[in-house]
């Protein structure tokens, strides 16, 4: 199987690599970033959490979700099961593809960190207060685009629909708006697959930065031990998603 699992994951990642919708997630990321380089320091901050790749994270979740559903909607599942390579070899392949978006995720997020210039800190008050993202906020993006890749794979080996990828990604956004960028007060908050971990005063607003007049809510803190659970909760869903999709039998 490992002989046969390596040049078939190669294959599966320069498929997923090339794969429009990825392409077109990348590319909605890097502009994300480009047109938020003048804004306020909350919204880098947000941004390096993750919300910056988003787009590429939801673009994977498809792309291995198509790449999952691809022998079936070739009608070739009976032709390939005859063959050396089985099913759990090539879904196999399919979860060890997600891994090539992460250097662009990785890649992404580091320009970001440049091009805001977050090793000086970010400015996230109108008195002019900085803050230098945690390696925990950081390292949330990657992770969202591993456990999308491997929920998209898992899709497609239990529910063999193919706009069924497309609609979970629009309830994603629908979810993400106001339990992440808003900041609510509500425990929801933790249950979307990107978080934002900045708890703001309750009804507090003032300008984003000094001299800016852009209006934030005003920062109490950020929680990272709640982002470093919440890391953990992404970690496993790649790996429970990832079993069960080499565990999973197709659904007709």
């Amino acid at each position: 199987m490992r002989s046969s699992l390596s040049p078939l994951a190669a294959v599966e990642a320069r498929r997923l690599l090339t794969h429009p919708i990825l392409l077109m997630g990348t590319a909605l990321s890097a502009l994300a970033i480009a047109f938020s380089v003048s804004r306020e320091g909350q919204l880098h901050s947000f941004l390096l959490m993750g919300l910056a790749v988003l787009p590429l994270a939801l673009g994977t979740f498809v792309a291995a979700n198509q790449a999952a559903l691809r022998s079936r909607r070739d009608r070739a599942e009976e032709l390939l099961d005859t063959l050396p390579q089985d099913a759990r070899t090539r879904t196999g392949a399919q979860l060890l593809a997600v891994l090539a978006a992460l250097p662009i995720a990785v890649a992404l997020l580091a320009a970001a960190y440049l091009l805001f210039g977050a090793a000086d800190g970010l400015v996230i008050s109108a008195v002019g207060a900085r803050r230098v993202p945690a390696v925990v906020e950081l390292l949330q993006g990657p992770l969202l685009v591993l456990a999308l890749g491997a929920l998209g794979v898992l899709l497609g080996r239990i529910a063999p629909v193919t706009p069924l990828a497309l609609l979970l990604v629009a309830a994603i956004v629908f979810v993400e708006v106001p339990l992440a960028a808003w900041t609510p007060e509500t425990q929801w908050r933790w249950a979307v697959p990107l978080v934002n971990n900045i708890i703001a005063v309750p009804d507090g607003w003032t300008s984003c930065e000094p001299q800016m007049d852009r209006d934030c809510g005003i920062v109490e803190r950020f929680d990272t031990v709640a982002m470093a659970w919440h890391l953990v909760a992404l970690a496993v869903v790649t790996a429970a998603a990832s079993a069960a999709a080499l565990a999973a039998r197709r659904r007709d």
